[in-house]
């Protein structure tokens, strides 16, 4: 068909108004092209020159897609990116961030909001080193760095350190005041001997050089001795082995040898409690509140000679050996396991004790080496155990019932 018959007849129109539908719902831009009619064998006018409407689609930039955003596994990447660096300000990006299907696109300013294919427009390829020294950042937490440019992620691991920082201020502040409480207790003793020498009283100068002569001789004797504190006994005037009994009470407390066991706790509440209070024939029941920490523990290994094993290891771990020295190879092997640091050597001494209410002191029942790897199901192994072996051995029948439990308030 002729083009100038073509032209307004019923199927032009159709043709045009499909085109025209389809630039409409695709958004594409109409580009007018002039052909040259040199291959045409028709005759046509200038008016009619071959002028044919070609329709290109143009994609709608979006902006550049972050799509290696460092994080960590299972989070995605939106979490890990600085929201507060985007907000009004001297740290404001100097681009738009958006999230679009749970991919992060970095659109610039300047953005011509259309591309000829699916990558990004020219402006916003442009911002490719900005991103990546953005994601530099998100991945390496410095210190020192303002926290308006800081990752959720990295903001909760700043709280996590605060939150390290404050426990250990606080356990500081609770050994200054032992500290401090002790010194002034040292200083409370001095004020008493100062003001009995002021007042010349005797008795009590006696009651006082006896009490601290007492508390030199159980020293002298914890550190070298029965021979030792004989030897100093004839030269210095302090109380004998049997004066020492007279005024003081000696229990021996069964320690942890291995993983903790209910026998030994047992005994231990046998031989520490009940028996020194049927000896002093008390029976009224009080109270009993059950008190637990750590203690100081030198880091070695010693010979224990009434269970002929070798005591020192940590609790939660010592089962991984036989502890018993029955042969020359006994002593290797666990020798070689501490070395291997599957066994470790006990840190800190763990010590369970009652205390009655109206009484002053304390009644040691369990005493386990730890190498400070517990965690709080260890805790609440040690709290159930203490508590069940307390009413099992008929001690709140002849102490008292049990009404507290007191930690240091370490969470594990």
């Amino acid at each position: 068909m002729p083009l100038e018959k073509h032209f307004r007849s019923h199927v032009c129109i159709s043709q045009k108004s499909l085109q025209k539908q389809a630039v409409h719902d695709s958004h594409a831009t109409l580009i007018t092209a002039v052909l040259p009619p040199k291959h045409s064998q028709n005759n046509f006018t200038d008016t009619a020159s071959s002028r044919l409407t070609v329709v290109t689609s143009t994609s709608h930039c979006i902006g550049l897609p972050m799509m290696d955003w460092p994080t960590l596994p299972g989070v995605p990447p939106e979490a890990n990116f600085p929201w507060l660096h985007t907000w009004d300000g001297l740290d404001k990006l100097p681009f738009n961030v958006n999230l679009v299907d749970g991919v992060l696109y970095t659109c610039s300013p300047n953005c011509t909001r259309a591309t000829d294919n699916d990558s990004p427009c020219i402006p916003c390829q442009q911002l490719q080193s900005r991103v990546h020294s953005l994601a530099n950042l998100a991945g390496e937490h410095k210190n020192h760095t303002c926290h308006n440019v800081l990752t959720p992620i990295q903001l909760l691991d700043v709280i996590n350190e605060c939150n390290v920082n404050l426990n250990t201020v606080k356990l500081q502040s609770l050994n200054d005041a032992c500290k401090i409480k002790c010194m002034l207790s040292v200083i409370e003793d001095y004020l008493f001997l100062v003001m009995a020498l002021a007042q010349c009283d005797v008795p009590w100068l006696r009651n006082l050089l006896q009490t601290e002569a007492d508390d030199l001789a159980l020293l002298i004797l914890h550190l070298g001795g029965h021979n030792l504190l004989y030897a100093l006994s004839q030269r210095l005037p302090l109380p004998s082995l049997r004066t020492l009994g007279r005024h003081t009470s000696f229990v021996k407390i069964t320690p942890i040898i291995g993983q903790i066991t209910m026998g030994v706790i047992q005994h231990n509440i046998a031989a520490v409690i009940l028996a020194p209070w049927a000896q002093a024939g008390l029976n009224t029941l009080c109270g009993v509140s059950f008190l637990i920490d750590e203690m100081v523990l030198e880091e070695v290994a010693g010979y224990l000679p009434q269970s002929n094993s070798i005591g020192g290891l940590c609790w939660t771990h010592s089962h991984l050996v036989d502890t018993t020295l029955n042969n020359y190879q006994s002593a290797l092997g666990v020798a070689n396991v501490l070395k291997s640091g599957k066994v470790h050597l006990g840190k800190e001494l763990t010590v369970a004790s009652t205390h009655e209410f109206g009484e002053d002191g304390i009644y040691p029942i369990l005493a386990a080496p730890t190498c400070k790897s517990k965690n709080f199901t260890d805790m609440e192994f040690i709290f159930e155990s203490v508590i069940d072996l307390w009413y099992a051995s008929g001690a709140d029948w002849a102490v008292g019932p049990a009404w507290s439990f007191a930690t240091d308030g370490d969470a594990t």
